[in-house]
């Protein structure tokens, strides 16, 4: 598969360009980004000779068939829109948008032209997950009860920093709850299902610009499972662990990038070492080729993409409604 991505940046320089040199089925066929200098810079880095500092200049050259979209939030829904309207496959960073209804619409142009829509929650495919996915599916711990979560670090980025347009709601959808801990969000709904209701609160205290940087949510799904999340951006050092309960025996991720587990049962503890896989976005890169060329069905589809969306707009609505939000 060929691929082209635009907005290469940060995350496409450590992850997604690496991961799409890796994986076999593969080829990085074109990037996009503003800046002439910048993008001629990973141009030479990654060997690629087709650039273009404009988007649909891009699309209209379209010698490639997959876009990774990695633009800031509000440019998600309209570039992916495009590139499907254009014949081609989509793989999107996350927030997948900024709303529900923008991802529903995103859902409904990939169905309506039989192309394969993506979203790169890649912490679902880490090991580490992986295996507490199997843990919870097995019943060897009994059956699953709750979870909680922590999505949390200081922010401290300069209004001159290239990524600055986090913390502009008209740019990013929100703060540290679309930013870091949908990853949490999309996990937990691998675990437990479909959520139900939703009740959150949001508030902006110690950092410029007008997202939140402390945000608590409560998710019921309809399996009756119940789940917290603490997502803040003004606190250090920072947390990324999260628990799972269940009736027979807890674990406890110490951090959902990480390598361990610890599994805590009347028995005892245990302390399971899970390595992580070399470059992190190859399985994401390898299941969206799969599934685009028809050998499997997307697990991170834009299905999945869109129930994380419906989650945060819900815990949003609900923080400045004061009332908990059915879904």
């Amino acid at each position: 598969m060929r691929w082209a991505v635009v907005g290469f940046g940060d995350i496409a320089d450590k992850g997604v360009a690496p991961a799409i040199l890796n994986h076999p089925g593969s080829e990085l066929a074109a990037i996009c980004r503003r800046s002439k200098s910048e993008l001629d810079g990973y141009a030479r880095k990654f060997d690629v000779s087709d650039v273009f500092t404009d988007y649909r200049e891009m699309l209209d050259w379209g010698e490639f068939d997959a876009v990774y979209v990695a633009t800031p939030v509000d440019l998600h829904a309209p570039q992916s829109l495009e590139a499907l309207d254009g014949g081609f496959h989509v793989l999107v960073e996350k927030p997948m948008a900024l709303s529900a209804p923008q991802a529903e619409t995103m859902v409904d142009a990939a169905a309506k032209e039989n192309l394969t829509l993506g979203i790169a929650y890649y912490h679902r495919l880490i090991p580490v997950n992986l295996r507490v996915r199997e843990l919870v599916s097995s019943g060897e711990l009994g059956e699953l009860v709750a979870l909680h979560g922590n999505a949390s670090s200081l922010w401290k980025l300069p209004p001159s920093h290239p990524k600055y347009w986090r913390v502009d709601a008209a740019q990013s959808g929100g703060g540290p709850l679309v930013d870091v801990a949908t990853h949490r969000i999309d996990l937990f709904q691998a675990l437990a299902g479909r959520a139900a209701r939703v009740a959150g609160f949001a508030s902006r205290r110690f950092i410029d610009g007008d997202v939140e940087d402390t945000c608590s949510a409560i998710v019921e799904y309809r399996s009756g499972v119940q789940a917290t999340l603490s997502s803040l951006w003004c606190v250090n050092p920072g947390r990324s662990d999260y628990e799972v309960m269940c009736t027979e025996g807890q674990i406890h991720v110490p951090d959902i990038r990480g390598d361990k587990l610890r599994i805590l049962t009347e028995g005892g503890e245990e302390e399971i070492l899970v390595p992580p896989d070399e470059l992190h976005d190859v399985p994401l890169i390898e299941r969206f080729v799969d599934a685009a060329e028809g050998g499997s069905q997307l697990e991170l589809s834009g299905e999945a993409g869109l129930e994380v969306q419906r989650i945060t707009d819900a815990v949003y609505e609900s923080a400045s409604s004061g009332t908990m939000i059915a879904l």
